[in-house]
């Protein structure tokens, strides 16, 4: 029986599940141990090389604390100004720079500080 053809979907999710995993400071193993799945098995997903089963997408969003259609394709009544903020943000999210940022702002405890933190942040971007 031929295999079946992989589509956008199961890349774009790959690439959703990479910048989740890079923007808690996971590795590949790190994701594949909490999943029960190899790391080599965690890099197919991410690069689209194969697809994932409904089961696995549903444990991976619950590790991750996101809802399930997060990791799926974005609704097709996005406006296109978003669905370029958001590729943007995911682009941003997978830099060296963005990961950084994330771990660190992760890593404050005090809620109360990180709301101040946000607070100041949009203050410079406005």
């Amino acid at each position: 029986m031929p295999k079946p053809k992989l589509s956008a979907v199961d890349a774009r999710i790959g690439k959703r599940w990479r910048v989740l995993r890079r923007s808690r400071g996971m590795s590949q193993a790190d994701l594949g141990s909490a999943l029960g799945v190899s790391y080599q098995q965690i890099q197919k997903y991410e690069t689209g090389r194969s697809s994932m089963r409904v089961a696995t997408l549903l444990q991976c969003a619950q590790l991750f604390g996101v809802p399930p259609a997060s990791l799926y394709e974005r609704n097709p009544r996005t406006k296109p100004a978003t669905a370029a903020a958001d590729r943007k943000f995911d682009r941003y999210a997978a830099s060296s720079e963005g990961k950084a940022v994330l771990k660190a702002f992760a890593a404050v405890g005090n809620a109360m500080l990180r709301r101040d933190l946000l607070a100041l942040a949009k203050s410079f971007a406005a």
